[in-house]
């Protein structure tokens, strides 16, 4: 159950999207294409560009999946005991390097997610060079909070989404309080409107390269109305389970990514042509497949 848990909050660390095995072998072709390619011209740049942050995050998933897999669980870091016996490599040492190890390959794994969420804000706002990588930091804290709320929650088994909820709102309101130290009210008023659309952002910058990969038959128009709808979707069912009385658990949050998977597709029937519609189902059932594994037992 403990490695079931590790792998489906890595599949919510990166976006909530889980297809990362599928997304990982494209990514390989698309390298090897990029180094056997003497040019390529600014809309594959940008694509790689895209892609490359994707991959990072594939590898910090496999390092974490290892340390899952050969390690013991993380257990609570206690203060060391002067009065006690000296401890052993065996006992001690290897328990706290393990949680020492996932807690920092978490963080790098939010700082991606980071960089990507925030990126245009940071261009808006144009922090200096000493307030910048300070607020970067309170950021990525409040991003290490949430995904604590979501572990206790789902390690717990009982814990209503609601309550989820409440925590990382708590969290965001520590959040605003050190963000008043740092920003003018002005800087701290673009923050608090840019964080609405937050999550639907990164939904979309996600879509953006996995329906390129998956679905690319999709036109590009159709492909940017396929990735807009069903961000939307995604953050609309998304924001519902968690104001809800469901127990958060693995398999009710993948319940909910993929009741905005269905009506994306709905949405999108009358708007597509017949074969690109049949590629965009097609991407779907993709990412349910994923779901599912990572929803088993």
């Amino acid at each position: 159950m403990k490695s079931k848990l590790q792998i489906f909050l890595l599949l919510v660390t990166i976006g909530a999207l889980a297809w990362g095995l599928a997304v990982s072998i494209k990514l390989r072709r698309l390298q090897e294409e990029k180094l056997q390619s003497e040019a390529l011209h600014h809309e594959q740049y940008h694509r790689q560009h895209q892609l490359e942050h994707q991959q990072a995050m594939l590898e910090a998933v496999k390092d974490q999946l290892k340390a899952v897999s050969t390690n013991a669980p993380p257990t609570e870091v206690e203060a060391p005991n002067a009065e006690s016996e000296p401890s052993t490599p065996q006992t001690e040492e290897a328990p706290l390097s393990d949680q020492a190890t996932q807690q920092r390959v978490m963080r790098a794994q939010l700082g991606i997610l980071l960089d990507m969420s925030y990126g245009e804000l940071f261009t808006v706002l144009d922090l200096s060079t000493e307030t910048q990588p300070a607020v970067r930091e309170l950021l990525l804290d409040y991003s290490m909070a949430e995904r604590q709320a979501i572990i206790e929650a789902i390690s717990a088994g009982n814990v209503p989404a609601k309550d989820v909820l409440e925590k990382k709102a708590q969290a965001k309101r520590d959040l605003r309080t050190h963000l008043e130290e740092l920003l003018s009210p002005e800087e701290l008023t673009t923050w608090e409107e840019y964080e609405k659309f937050k999550d639907q952002n990164l939904y979309e910058s996600l879509l953006e390269g996995q329906l390129a990969m998956l679905a690319p038959n999709l036109g590009e128009a159709n492909r940017k109305l396929a990735k807009q709808v069903l961000a939307e979707e995604l953050d609309q069912s998304i924001r519902q389970f968690e104001s809800s009385e469901e127990v958060y658990t693995m398999d009710h949050f993948n319940q909910a990514q993929s009741r905005a998977l269905q009506k994306g597709l709905d949405r999108m029937v009358e708007s597509l042509p017949e074969t690109e519609f049949l590629e965009l189902e097609r991407f779907t059932k993709i990412v349910e497949e994923v779901f599912k594994a990572a929803s088993q037992p």
